[in-house]
């Protein structure tokens, strides 16, 4: 009999909070069963730790704020994930938590705000998501090597979508390969701690503080066999990508206008409504000296449920010598009195010299209850460090 290796990301549907199941086959080595698949420029903090906490309950009040809920939709379902803080606008979390999805929500204490994929693995299963505006919390690090079997450890994460939640084990298998949905994935760690759908992306401590794992994976149809990817293979790929962002964009669930290309004019059609377009000069600590943003269109329509999406278009000239590690474009969608309507997902400019086009999706707020009717559109380029559910001018 096949036993079942199911993702710990909760799905909510209609008739509840339900787990995803994937096949898993088992191999052998000489030892044990081994799962086997078919079934500026910054880096993550790997430095030691100045302190160990005396028992988890302390290192649980003491890093439990740095943990983030990510609620995701697709076009068709619900879900929910963990992920946890590297920066106050940086989250790290599986892949599979917040790949090919329309929305991302992170929430921290009483804090939510909107995210964007700035990387993403599926390989490996890792992914990081920039926030919309930072986030008050615990900052982690991760490990700069594996543990050795035997070690305790300890999980924070939202179990079944549930109140922020704590798990303790040990580590009882290093090195193990997983296959799920025909992609192997090696080097995994293996756990006995209780793990469910919803910790995915949550972080696997030592008492030193350190992140040795990101939540991965469990076996159905056994008791504590649960995995998670080890800190050592995610953090290269963290650094990376704080170095180097990777946009993924949204899904579209057909809510949206495509980008038209077309000068704005007040004009209303299939391809949406049109607005006039204000340029914001740059605010921030970059040196934007030599950049020329021109927009060109801003086009928005309102889905059935009063969400606003908007496409924004144009072009941006990159001088030679820029002085910028890495900027971004945003537009932010406003109504008659300046609040903002909607806003979400910057285009990240190139650092090599040249003439480009961008494009910036955006879709976040509801008229109902969060803007009125929308009237005009603001571009800027602005520091990706600030955050970007305002204009910065």
């Amino acid at each position: 009999m096949t036993p079942l290796l199911k993702l710990l990301m909760g799905t909510a549907l209609a008739l509840g909070l339900l787990a995803i199941a994937i096949p898993l086959a088992y191999s052998s080595n000489s030892t044990r069963p081994q799962a086997s698949r078919p079934g500026a420029v910054r880096s993550p903090r790997t430095a030691p730790p100045t302190s160990t906490a005396t028992s988890f309950a302390t290192l649980y009040q003491a890093d439990a704020s740095g943990v983030v809920r990510i609620s995701s939709r697709t076009c068709s379902a619900e879900g929910v994930g963990t992920g946890f803080l590297l920066s106050p606008t940086l989250v790290v979390t599986v892949a599979h938590v917040v790949d090919g999805v329309a929305t991302i929500d992170l929430g921290a204490g009483d804090k939510t705000t909107f995210g964007q994929v700035v990387g993403i693995d599926d390989s490996t299963d890792v992914a990081l998501v920039k926030a919309a505006s930072p986030i008050a919390g615990h900052i982690f690090r991760f490990a700069s090597s594996v543990p050795p079997v035997g070690t305790s450890l300890g999980v924070i994460g939202y179990p079944e979508g549930v109140s922020e939640s704590f798990s303790q084990g040990v580590v009882s298998g290093l090195n193990r390969t997983i296959t799920v949905d025909g992609s192997a994935r090696s080097n995994m760690i293996q756990t006995d701690a209780p793990l469910n759908p919803g910790n995915s992306g949550g972080p696997m401590l030592t008492l030193n503080g350190q992140v040795i794992g990101l939540v991965d994976a469990g076996d159905t149809e056994a008791q504590g066999l649960s995995y998670a990817v080890p800190a050592t293979t995610a953090a290269p790929l963290v650094s990376e990508w704080m170095t180097r962002p990777s946009p993924s964009p949204l899904a579209s669930c057909g809510s949206g206008p495509p980008p038209t290309g077309a000068a704005p004019g007040g004009s209303s059609g299939a391809q949406g409504t049109s607005l006039p377009i204000t340029l914001a000069p740059p605010t921030d600590t970059l040196n934007w000296t030599g950049f020329v943003i021109t927009p060109a269109s801003c086009r928005y329509s309102i889905d059935s449920v009063g969400q606003v999406s908007a496409v924004t278009t144009g072009s941006v000239t990159v001088p030679e010598t820029t002085g910028v590690v890495v900027g971004q474009i945003e537009a932010w969608i406003l109504d008659s009195s300046g609040n903002v309507v909607a806003y979400g997902f910057p285009a990240y400019l190139p650092q090599t010299a040249g003439s480009y086009n961008w494009t910036v999706s955006t879709f976040i707020n509801n008229i109902a209850g969060d803007g009125g009717t929308p009237s005009s559109c603001v571009v800027e380029g602005i520091d990706p460090s600030l955050p970007w559910d305002q204009p910065q001018s």
